[in-house]
C-alpha cells in the first residue's frame, strides 16, 4: 500500500447517490478526455506545451520524501492549477499523518528511551535492563515490555549485540550515524520527548499568537496625582498592546490581500489556509500563528473581499482592490 494513495473516507449514508457509475454519465466525461489528448499530443496544431514544474519545491511543504514521490508525478503533470493546489493540501495532510503515526509508535517510543539515557551519560555500551527500565517509566504495568522484546527491536535498528559490566549483561553498542537520522527523522527534542524539532509541514507547526502573550507589569502602589497605580498600568499597558494587536491584524490584512492571496493564485489558480500562512510566515516571520491567520482570512471572507470557489480554497473577488478588472 505504501506504493499508492490512500484517502480514508467515511461510509456513505445517503441513499441518493447511484451504487454504479451510470453510463451515460460516464459518456460526458469523454469530450474532456479526448481534448485533453489534443493539448498535450506533441505536433497536433492545439498542441500546449505544458509549464514546467520543479517537483523539488515540494520540499519546502512537504516533509515525507515518499509523499513527494507519491504526490509530485501527479501535482506536475496536473493542467489545472486549482487541482494541484487540492493535490497540495492532500499531500500536506498525508505527510502529517503519517508523522503523527510514526510518533505513536512503539519505534518512536524506544527512540526516545535511547535519547534519554544518552543525554544522561555518554557511553558505548548500553544494557538492554537499562533501556528497558527507561522505555516503561510512567507505563502501566501491563503496557510494559520485557528486555528480550526490547533487544529484538533493537536489532532491528541495525545495533550490534554486545555484552557489558561484571555480569556481562546483554547490551547494544551505540551507533551515532544510524541512530542521529533516527532522531532527527522522529523530531526528537532535546528533553528527550517526541516533538517537532524541525517541521516543514506547515500545518503541524504550533506557534504562540499576539493574544497569548503574559504581561510582566511593573510593581507600584496604588496612588494618586501624578503617579500611576497598578490599576492605571495594567489598563495602560492592555491598551498599547490591543493597539499594536489591531495593528498587526490590519497590516496582515493588507499583505494576504495585496500580495500572498494574488501571487498564490496566480501560481496555483487559488490559495489553501496552510499556503497562505507559509507564504506570510516568509514574509513576516515564523512567530506568526496560523490561527490568527484564519481569523483574518475569514474576516476578509465576511468582508467579501475573497470567497470559496471550493472548500478549503480562497481567491480574490473582482470588487477587492486586488482583484479588480482592469
Amino acid at each position: 500500500m505504501d506504493r499508492c494513495i490512500v484517502v480514508n473516507t467515511e461510509e456513505n449514508v445517503r441513499r441518493d447517490i447511484p451504487v454504479a457509475f451510470e453510463k451515460d454519465k460516464a459518456l460526458e466525461l469523454k469530450p474532456y478526455l479526448e481534448m485533453y489528448g489534443i493539448r498535450h499530443e506533441k505536433g497536433l496544431p492545439l498542441y500546449q506545451k505544458e509549464e514546467p514544474y520543479n517537483i523539488e519545491e515540494l520540499k519546502a511543504e512537504i516533509s515525507n520524501y515518499r509523499v513527494i514521490e507519491l504526490f509530485g508525478p501527479l501535482i506536475a503533470k496536473c493542467p489545472s492549477k486549482t487541482g494541484r493546489a487540492h493535490l497540495l493540501e492532500l499531500a500536506v495532510e498525508q505527510s502529517q499523518d503519517r508523522k503523527e503515526e510514526n510518533n505513536s509508535g512503539e519505534e518512536a517510543r524506544i527512540l526516545a528511551a535511547l535519547y534519554k539515557i544518552r543525554e544522561i551519560e555518554k557511553a558505548e555500551r548500553y544494557a538492554v535492563s537499562t533501556i528497558a527500565k527507561v522505555f516503561n517509566e510512567d507505563r502501566e504495568k501491563w503496557e510494559t515490555k520485557s528486555p528480550e522484546w526490547l533487544g529484538k527491536k533493537l536489532r532491528k535498528f541495525g545495533l550490534k549485540p554486545c555484552r557489558v559490566g561484571e555480569r556481562s549483561l546483554h547490551a547494544i553498542l551505540w551507533d551515532e550515524k544510524k541512530l542521529s537520522r533516527r532522531f532527527v527523522r522522529y523530531g526528537l527534542s532535546p528533553n528527550g520527548s517526541l516533538g517537532t524539532s524541525y517541521v516543514t509541514d506547515r500545518t503541524a507547526r504550533t506557534v504562540s499568537s499576539p493574544q497569548d502573550v503574559t504581561l510582566d507589569l511593573p510593581n507600584g502602589s496604588v496612588g494618586s496625582g501624578g503617579s500611576l497605580g497598578k490599576a492605571d498600568r495594567v489598563t495602560e499597558t492592555t491598551s498599547l498592546e490591543t493597539s499594536r494587536a489591531f495593528t498587526e491584524i490590519s497590516r496582515l490584512k493588507d499583505l494576504i490581500l495585496q500580495r500572498v492571496l494574488p501571487d498564490l493564485q496566480d501560481r496555483f489558480g487559488s490559495a489553501t489556509l496552510p499556503s497562505l500562512w507559509t507564504e506570510c510566515c516568509k514574509l513576516i516571520g515564523e512567530s506568526l500563528s496560523i490561527e490568527l491567520v484564519e481569523k483574518v482570512v475569514k474576516s476578509l471572507e465576511r468582508e467579501g473581499l475573497i470567497f470559496n470557489p471550493s472548500p478549503g480554497c480562497y481567491k480574490l473577488t473582482v470588487s477587492s482592490p486586488a482583484g479588480e478588472v482592469p
